[in-house]
């Protein structure tokens, strides 16, 4: 089995991939970072794992998966086209830079540009260099609210079972994550939100979201609660991400809905 990693790192996880695909196997590693590529190959060294630093799938090879152990949002056409049909190819994505969370799908190649799977898991991985961006102030920040709703759900109520990861991928073009703020005195955790037009929302640990700008922020956090709530909360693994590198967009589906997100 040929086996392409993106991000070498400290070496750990190639060298699990080694003792995985075996003698008879291949394992290729990415490394953007010229000094960790070298300390990673001198550990790495006996082990039949060949290092590349830099940013370019070596084209002397055609792999039967391929890794990613850096959040994209963006799957770069090298990682589908070097890859054989029917590959799996295991890649943690989040919609834009800075966000919140970075789940894990598990892609097949569907065609020449193309791949499709599910969501697998929640997780945390850094953000692809090549791919990092100044995410901006943080939203509302210094500005006076302009709406106030009250919304049947809490922060709390959010955070429980990771349900927040399936706003993040039901609001497309919107900015979600947690954080804190002064309240009632104390301090509680918010849920907070913005759009590129700066409009913004926070969800208060009393169910009352306050916000502005012309995008109703509260209003479609209501109705992707409510709609999640109908369908009896899916488990991640009920949505599917659709990558297709010719484009500037990628889908997440599930049985009730699609969502496109341009990246």
């Amino acid at each position: 089995m040929r086996v392409l990693e993106i991000g070498t790192g400290t070496g750990w996880n190639a060298a699990i991939l080694a003792s995985l695909v075996g003698p008879t196997g291949h394992v290729t590693s990415l490394e953007i970072d010229p000094d960790v590529a070298a300390h990673a190959r001198d550990r790495l060294s006996g082990s039949g794992v060949r290092v590349v630093p830099g940013i370019e799938v070596p084209d002397d090879v055609v792999y039967d998966a391929v890794i990613a152990t850096c959040a994209v949002s963006r799957v770069p056409p090298a990682w589908i086209e070097q890859a054989r049909p029917e590959a799996s190819i295991i890649v943690p994505w989040g919609s834009y830079s800075g966000s919140h969370a970075s789940p894990v799908a598990a892609l097949r190649k569907t065609g020449p540009q193309s791949a499709v799977g599910p969501f697998v898991c929640e997780a945390f991985f850094m953000r692809d260099r090549t791919q990092r961006v100044p995410v901006g102030e943080f939203p509302g920040m210094g500005r006076e609210s302009e709406t106030t709703r009250v919304v049947p759900f809490t922060p709390e109520d959010l955070v429980t079972d990771d349900r927040l990861v399936r706003f993040l991928l039901m609001l497309p073009g919107v900015r979600i994550g947690t954080g804190v703020r002064p309240f009632n005195g104390d301090r509680g955790r918010i849920v907070y939100m913005g759009a590129p037009d700066s409009s913004w929302a926070y969800l208060w640990p009393d169910g009352s979201v306050h916000g502005g700008g012309p995008t109703p922020l509260a209003e479609r956090l209501r109705e992707t609660h409510a709609l999640l709530a109908r369908e009896g909360w899916p488990g991640l693994d009920e949505f599917s991400l659709a990558v297709d590198t010719s484009g500037e967009e990628c889908r997440v589906r599930t049985r009730f809905g699609t969502w496109e997100h341009r990246v």
